[in-house]
């Protein structure tokens, strides 16, 4: 991902803003790996994750399962870790 090279702001806005469209053309065309990769960039929201896990499921693509599952465990930690 270009984002990755350049570490350009407006490339990361428009990732997070187009998460759902990116990840669901990765699963769309059976890329698992590309989708496992994005995933992991924490640039998906949790309510996408969980959608997508859905298309994943029944895509047959259990790493990229694993991986939005990972994501969503993290996330939740942080929230739980999260005190005022």
């Amino acid at each position: 991902m270009e984002y990755f090279h350049f570490r350009a702001e407006g490339a990361k806005e428009y990732i997070k803003k187009f998460s759902k469209g990116i990840l669901s053309r990765f699963i769309q065309e059976g890329d698992e790996k590309q989708a496992v990769e994005f995933v992991k960039t924490g640039f998906v929201s949790q309510n996408t994750l969980k959608e997508m896990m859905l298309r994943a499921k029944e895509n047959n693509m259990v790493s990229l399962q694993a991986y939005i599952l990972e994501q969503l465990n993290v996330d939740k930690a942080n929230l739980e870790n999260f005190r005022i």
